[in-house]
């Protein structure tokens, strides 16, 4: 018999950000509602595996620190959500694994056997590379700014993935849905780099803010970040190859002018209002259009006159086109997640033309216009 010692509150921290990578449909696969879990002479590491709606493999692995003078016991494929119920529940768990491989759970009034499966079910997770790339917070703050343009309609996979990639010596990311697009810079690089993240591994790497080191190799992609006491989190993702499949989206990039409409606004200040919008038209079941006209600020009107509002903002110029239409879910998304004390400028030159939304030189993001009936 073999017992693995934790922490409650870092194994249930673990189990708690594994699930986000566990498939919870009931006509999935089997092994992807079960946990790897192996046992190192100095850690204890959980592995789950998702191969989502593209069929390709997408690893997590959450580090646990292990007591030195523990035996080691042999690994073990664990029902996931069995697991993370009774080890919340019980007040002082403990895990037990026997040589034939079954696994408990139990503290010192209770003791429940979890269902397990044979390991060679579980895909072999591949390697790290010999040489990575470290970068500190800012690339999980990138990643979280240009999420919300990441498409999640897996009919266009490649618009599901968040581009990586190094131009003018700055490294990039960008998330692009077709109806708009959002790029921010991370630091100066002297490599070239072109990766692809996949939308799982983005949504979970945006909520980290932790120096993290990557790369890409042989057609995955592989991410690791370590918090204090060596707990962390690894990511392993099968990805369409060297991210030649992306579009190039320097072609829809607008040429901004000094003649174009052009406002400064913080996007504290917008980000309410436009909320409240989106909710009126989903009440109402109305098109979700809205006409945005520069004046003293930009005034923002609905179909219908559901809804108007005047959003304070400083203007720079109005040019030979004031008004134009937009989807406020958009516009919303593409200043949902930025920095929101900066300011920042938003411009477009016609009305058939995309809106673009800037802060400095950082962060970039392009809508596309709607039509507005005369």
């Amino acid at each position: 018999m073999y017992t693995i010692e934790f922490n409650k509150k870092e194994m249930m921290k673990a189990l708690t950000l594994l699930s986000k990578f566990v498939d919870r449909k009931r006509n999935t696969l089997p092994i992807l509602q079960y946990v790897l879990i192996t046992q190192y002479p100095r850690e204890t590491r959980l592995t789950v595996v998702n191969n989502g709606e593209t069929g390709k493999n997408t690893w997590a692995r959450y580090v646990l620190p292990t007591a030195a003078t523990q035996k080691e016991a042999p690994p073990v494929l664990v029902y996931f959500r069995d697991l993370k119920d009774t080890t919340s529940t019980l007040v002082n768990p403990v895990f037990e694994v026997t040589d034939t491989q079954e696994f408990y759970v139990k503290d010192t009034t209770t003791r429940i056997r979890m269902l397990t499966l044979p390991l060679e079910e579980f895909p072999a997770c591949p390697d790290f590379p010999a040489y990575i790339f470290s970068f500190n917070r800012n690339f999980s703050d990138a990643i979280n700014s240009v999420f919300p343009a990441v498409s999640s309609d897996f009919a266009r996979e490649i618009l599901t993935h968040i581009n990586v990639f190094t131009q003018s010596g700055e490294l990039w990311v960008e998330g692009c849905d077709g109806m708009k697009l959002i790029r921010k810079t991370v630091e100066s690089v002297s490599q070239d780099i072109k990766w692809l993240i996949p939308y799982l591994a983005a949504k979970v790497i945006a909520t980290r803010s932790l120096p993290c080191s990557l790369s890409v190799e042989k057609d995955c992609f592989f991410y690791s970040d370590y918090e204090a006491h060596y707990c962390g989190l690894d990511i392993i993702a099968q990805v369409p190859e060297g991210g030649s499949r992306y579009p190039d989206t320097n072609q829809v990039l607008p040429y901004l002018q000094d003649t174009d409409t052009r406002l400064v606004f913080t996007p504290k200040d917008w980000t309410a209002p436009l909320n409240q919008v989106v909710k009126t038209l989903k009440l109402a079941e109305h098109e979700y259009s809205i006409k945005l006209t520069a004046n003293t600020g930009l005034h923002v009107e609905t179909g219908d006159d559901l809804c108007t509002l005047d959003l304070p903002a400083e203007i720079v110029n109005i040019g030979e086109n004031p008004t134009i239409g937009v989807n406020p879910i958009n516009l919303l998304q593409s200043i949902s997640n930025i920095p929101a004390d900066k300011p920042t400028t938003i411009q477009w030159a016609k009305k058939v033309a995309p809106i673009t939304v800037k802060q400095g030189k950082d962060l970039l993001a392009v809508v596309m216009p709607m039509y507005l009936s005369e």
